[in-house]
């Protein structure tokens, strides 16, 4: 994960109350997909954008490639049935 880490100190910052649209919004996007594709949080990306949580949120939304949450899922056991 150090990977996504480093990429982070490589995002701009954008100053708060700062509309992103059109070719910003196109722009920045293309800057935090990689990052987020590398395994970095929605969280650490808005800490070191200054972008809110849901502002960065909606963006991977509107791309298609938001995870889901709770980690990773694999091998973990399906819950048992009640009987």
């Amino acid at each position: 994960m150090a990977s996504s880490r480093s990429g982070l100190t490589k995002l701009p910052v954008i100053p708060k109350r700062t509309q992103l649209a059109g070719a910003k919004r196109d722009e920045f996007l293309q800057q935090i997909l990689p990052i987020y594709k590398s395994g970095a949080s929605i969280r650490e990306i808005s800490e070191h954008t200054q972008r809110s949580f849901g502002s960065i949120q909606s963006l991977l939304r509107g791309a298609g490639v938001l995870r889901g949450r709770g980690g990773d899922q694999r091998g973990r056991c399906s819950p048992a049935s009640g009987s």
